[in-house]
């Protein structure tokens, strides 16, 4: 079972590689990466919380790209092929998990290799491995949670793609503002309390110098469980509705 979902996992990212999608968010983040890291000294937690923010945005936008381009005909085929239901969504929910990754590993090595670049003054503090390893567990994170969002609206669950398109905006908007429109408008806490938890890093690390790890595992894992969440309940519903 497990040589199948790796195998459709990287089917998976073959078709998404194959077309064209995937080079906008790419020099989105050529972009942001250059614009943040070229000023300096910049803060080190600061610039990583920022890039949080950031990577969660760009996978919720690979993550309704990459279900937008699923082809029904296909989807059988595969299901056909492989004859489990499990093994087939837990190698979709992989996709953006592994997109994920590798734009963490992206967004955090860049500034590293950045820093090194100009002599260890990129920072305004020395950079050490615990910085790093701290930003990326905050960042992958984030783009779990921002895939399993931008997939949440799958063809399957949404058949009307502009409706589905602006609700996923619009639950990505509210998440950056959450904190915020809660403190204005405190009823709101008891549904945006569905959102994915980004903001709290933002609570947490906002006026921070120092990144703190068991914060960080715990704002990790709970970024990681909503994700969890959201692609089971997508699952869910794709198997129930069939094709």
């Amino acid at each position: 079972m497990m040589k199948k979902m790796i195998e459709l996992t990287g089917y998976g990212l073959q078709v998404y590689f194959k077309g064209s999608r995937f080079i906008m968010p790419l020099v989105v983040i050529i972009i942001y990466e250059y614009t943040m890291y070229t000023i300096m000294p910049v803060g080190v937690v600061d610039s990583f919380v920022m890039t949080c923010y950031f990577v969660f945005f760009v996978l919720v936008w690979t993550g309704l790209s990459t279900a937008a381009d699923e082809n029904p005909v296909m989807e059988q085929v595969q299901l056909l092929r492989v004859r489990s239901s499990f093994c087939y969504y837990v190698s979709r929910a992989a996709v953006p998990v592994v997109l994920g990754l590798l734009v963490s590993a992206v967004c955090v090595l860049f500034p590293v290799i950045q820093n090194v670049l100009n002599h260890k003054a990129l920072f305004m503090r020395p950079l050490t491995a615990y910085d790093v390893l701290n930003a990326f567990l905050l960042v992958a994170g984030c783009s779990f949670a921002g895939g399993a969002l931008g997939g949440l609206l799958h063809p399957r669950v949404m058949s009307d793609r502009k409706l589905a398109v602006v609700l996923t905006v619009l639950f990505s908007v509210l998440t950056a503002v959450r904190t915020g429109l809660v403190q204005e408008i405190p009823l709101f806490r008891f549904v945006l309390w569905l959102l994915p938890p980004v903001d709290k890093i933002a609570s947490v690390y906002g006026d921070a110098d120092e990144f703190r790890f068991v914060q960080t595992v715990l704002l990790s894992a709970a970024l990681a469980g909503y994700a969890a969440v959201l692609f089971a309940v997508k699952s869910f519903i794709c198997h129930k509705r069939k094709f």
